[in-house]
């Protein structure tokens, strides 16, 4: 602790720095905490013009009945969000099985598919040489004579 007042007199410049950074560090947390009792002073009236609007005639005896009721609303809110993103995460799950059963119906197709090629190729290549064998022997389509 000594050693920092040490530095802090034998160079004041530093010192006046430090100092600064601390300040604006400290601004920047106020100006946050700020905003949220702002944010928080809105909702508050927010809930409280609810509850006036709502009726006017039957709002609540005190805030600790306002905030119960608002409390309420809020953990419906909840749930029904969480319901929302369980559905959600089911329906994702619905999805992921569709994507992989399509998936392999398409891998199958695609392998039936090289089949059925390669099928034609080698009767392809079975007609080339049938061909290729009655050209040899004399039983071309085309008389040897050259008429037709």
């Amino acid at each position: 602790m000594e050693g920092i007042f040490q530095i802090a007199s034998d160079q004041p410049l530093l010192a006046i720095a430090v100092a600064f950074v601390i300040l604006v560090i400290f601004f920047f947390f106020i100006i946050k905490l700020v905003k949220i009792a702002l944010i928080l002073l809105l909702v508050a009236f927010a809930v409280g013009s609810y509850f006036y609007l709502q009726s006017p005639g039957q709002r609540p005896a005190n805030v600790g009945e306002a905030l119960e009721k608002a409390q309420d609303g809020v953990e419906r809110a909840f749930d029904k969000g969480r319901e929302a993103i369980t559905k959600g995460q089911e329906l994702l799950d619905r999805g992921k099985e569709a994507y992989e059963k399509g998936k392999a119906v398409l891998e199958s197709g695609v392998d039936k598919g090289k089949d059925v090629v390669d099928r034609g190729k080698s009767a392809a290549e079975e007609l080339v040489k049938k061909k290729g064998k009655g050209a040899e022997s004399g039983q071309g389509s085309r008389p040897a004579d050259g008429k037709k």
